[in-house]
């Protein structure tokens, strides 16, 4: 993390004072001695630019030429002063820009201080003594800084000793290298990911925590090099927190006294560089290195580095490291506020009919694209800040995490839009009725298109299939006989196996029927005092009878028939009279090729606007110019606790994520099956995979978002 603050401002910029009732000829405030004026970057029109360094607050903020030789004669008269600049200069100030001037060093704190009201102005005390404490906790403990060492000695001593990491032949090595790396680990990207998923335990997010911390130590200490290099002076490294989440920072801040942007610019880029070639080279790494400790950190290393260097600091919508490599590239600072003046100029002019005037003027090319970055960082920072406000109601106990995302969308999303709105009604009176009177319209009219029920069609990952059914040996047998493959009818034997103690368990079973009815008719024939044994012996017969027909039973499950008309196939071309079958042995399939059946799985959130009967297509993977008519037949009403085919799961290519219990793949979304029945017959297929396209019933969006939005609330409403 780069903690180059980006503070220089362009005067011009700035509003004018407000209208007060002093003197035609107010006395300037003297400027402060502990100033450093030192020469800075062009600006791109070739016109000199210099840097004002506050020393105490290590903040640097760049003028232009007429505010240079302003300061060059400073003086508390301000008609002396444009006198001065009249006579010794081809400049002709007004008296408003001297004032406005003189407001803008009273903003920054760079003049004495001699009200208190100077002191509210420059942000040194608060307006309002007694609330600075709890404001800055309320809206700082989301980003703050602790300072820890001032290594500025020790990079003097160290980094001319680390010259030759800078010549060109170092850099082409590592760049071959890094090639190489990512080449190997391309080829392996399958055996990478799934590393990666396996990883994803207690024991693998330690590692990566400690991987982030090396990582991220060596990102600093690029940034640090780096600006002691061109002559930087590092002020502090440590820890700042982020959203209480803690990282590394450098503080390069005095790089803006670099006069050559690209230096800013290789400064801003050090840290993402060095994470980079460690990516690099970790793959190669973990592409040669055997299985081991040396390819797991290899592996967690790369990984935490290409992560966090894509996903965070390459991102220029937020002051990271890729906003300032954009900044110094583009040798614009105030980038965000800069293309923001731009965007909200234009929003006034095109929404109000204002005739604001540009902030800046740039070739149409560079306006247009200040202004779609503008907008694309405000909504990158709306969904941002929707998320922190989420994850602060998550990180605390109710109570507090409730006040505090109230907090934090007050802040960072409804306060600007307020401030604006505010502006708005101050210049109500500027705003064309025909332009307000367009775009309400067009408002109201994007509301009811939103709140209108439009029919809409639900997508869901399916597969196609006919209806069949495998057949297994029941239990351990010998063939005797076996239905050849082909066209079969219902009822038709299809394998008839013999077990000779199966055989042996029913004659004995007979046997002893047969004996103990034998028993039972010579005891009924006694004396009164055999009928305790006549009572027991048909106790006997009952048990022998039941033995009886549960071996007849068995015998039954030996002959395997058609359940419904089909074709037999599949059969092993191994099995034949004689052979021995072990039970659950697959036999053959019975396929049966006039119905044809669709399984789908829908996501929880729309499978309330499927109904049975609904009509939709089903597409092939293989043949997506061919879909089939498909109707829904029958709906689950829980979600599916497995996927019933391993081909439909991402793991066999299919395109549903499952994660495995030992035995089933479970889907990890909620998901329910649906059932559609192929309207017809599909030609030369039997299973396929692909996706399906149902009508659903018709809803509003926004009646969605808000009974979602309720169901929020009153699942979080308890206490």
């Amino acid at each position: 993390m780069n903690a180059a603050t980006d503070k220089r401002v362009h005067t011009a910029a700035l509003p004018a004072p407000p209208a007060t009732n002093a003197p035609p000829m107010p006395v300037l405030a003297a400027l402060r001695e502990d100033l450093v004026l030192f020469p800075s970057s062009d600006n791109p029109d070739g016109s000199p630019t210099w840097a004002v360094q506050d020393p105490v607050r290590n903040k640097f903020v760049q003028i232009g030429w007429l505010e240079f030789e302003m300061l060059a004669r400073w003086q508390p008269n301000p008609a002396l002063l444009m006198q001065s600049l009249a006579q010794e200069t081809t400049l002709r100030p007004s008296l408003e820009d001297v004032l406005v001037f003189a407001h803008f060093l009273k903003s920054q704190g760079l003049v004495r201080m001699e009200s208190r009201e100077d002191l509210v102005l420059a942000r040194k005390v608060p307006a309002k003594p007694g609330l600075a404490d709890w404001r800055w906790w309320l809206h700082n403990y989301l980003f703050f800084r602790i300072p820890l060492a001032r290594p500025d000695r020790l990079l003097a001593a160290v980094v001319p000793k680390l010259e030759w990491i800078f010549s060109p032949a170092t850099l082409l090595v590592l760049a071959l290298l890094c090639g190489v790396g990512v080449m190997l680990a391309a080829r392996q990207s399958e055996l990478f990911v799934q590393t990666f998923v396996d990883s994803l335990t207690l024991a693998g997010l330690l590692s990566f925590a400690l991987a982030l911390m090396l990582a991220k130590t060596l990102h600093e200490v690029g940034h640090a090099v780096v600006a002691t290099r061109y002559g930087v002076r590092v002020a502090h490294m440590g820890v700042a927190f982020l959203v209480l989440w803690p990282m590394l920072y450098t503080d390069t801040g005095e790089s803006w006294r670099l006069r050559h942007h690209r230096q800013r610019l290789h400064i801003a880029a050090a840290g993402m560089s060095v994470e980079m070639v460690l990516a690099g080279l970790c793959l190669l790494g973990w592409a040669l290195s055997p299985p081991g400790a040396l390819r797991s950190a290899c592996f967690y290393l790369a990984t935490t580095s290409l992560v966090m260097t894509l996903a965070l600091n390459l991102s220029p919508f937020m002051r990271f490291d890729g906003y300032y490599v954009l900044s110094d590239a583009l040798d614009m600072p105030n980038l965000h506020e800069r293309a923001g003046a731009i965007a909200k100029t234009w929003i006034r002019r095109t929404f109000l009919g204002w005739q604001d005037p540009w902030p800046e003027h740039f070739a149409p090319s560079k306006h247009k694209a200040l202004l779609c970055f503008a907008i694309v960082t405000w909504v990158y920072r709306l969904g941002l800040f929707l998320g922190i406000a989420v994850a602060v109601y998550l990180m605390f106990f109710k109570v507090l995490g409730i006040f505090l995302f109230i907090v934090e969308i007050i802040w960072f999303v409804m306060r600007p839009v307020y401030t604006e709105l505010r502006t708005w009604r101050a210049r109500r009176k500027d705003i064309q009725r025909g332009r307000a009177s367009l775009w309400l319209l067009l408002l109201f009219l994007g509301v009811g298109l939103w709140a209108f029920p439009w029919a809409h069609d639900i997508h869901a990952p399916a597969q196609l299939r006919t209806e069949y059914r495998t057949l297994f040996s029941p239990i351990a047998g010998k063939i005797v006989s076996l239905r050849a493959p082909g066209p079969v009818a219902r009822g038709e034997p299809l394998v008839v196996l013999d077990s000779p103690k199966l055989r042996n368990d029913v004659q004995r079973a007979q046997i002893n029927v047969t004996a103990t009815r034998a028993a039972l008719a010579s005891a009924e024939l006694g004396a009164e005092q055999n009928r305790d044994q006549v009572g027991k012996l048909g106790v006997t017969v009952e048990q022998f009878q039941a033995e009886d027909r549960a071996a007849d039973q068995e015998l039954a499950r030996m002959r395997l028939s058609a359940e419904f008309p089909a074709r037999w196939t599949d059969v092993d071309p191994s099995l034949a009279v004689g052979v021995w079958l072990r039970p659950q042995d697959p036999v053959g399939t019975l396929v049966d090729e006039s119905t044809w059946w669709v399984e789908a799985w829908v996501d929880e959130s729309e499978i309330q606007y499927i109904t049975v009967g609904a009509k939709g297509k089903f597409y092939p993977s293989n043949r997506l110019d061919q879909p089939l008519q498909v109707k829904v037949v029958d709906i689950d009403s829980v979600r599916a606790a497995a996927l019933p085919h391993p081909g439909m799961s991402t793991e066999h290519g299919g395109s549903i994520p499952t994660t495995t219990d030992g035995k089933n793949l479970v889907p990890r979304e909620a998901l329910y099956q649906v059932r559609l029945q192929v309207q017809g017959q599909p030609e030369q297929m039997r299973w396929a995979r692909g996706h399906i396209t149902v009508q659903g019933d018709r809803y509003s969006k926004l009646w969605h978002v808000l009974r979602y939005a309720s169901s929020v609330l009153i699942r979080e409403s308890g206490f």
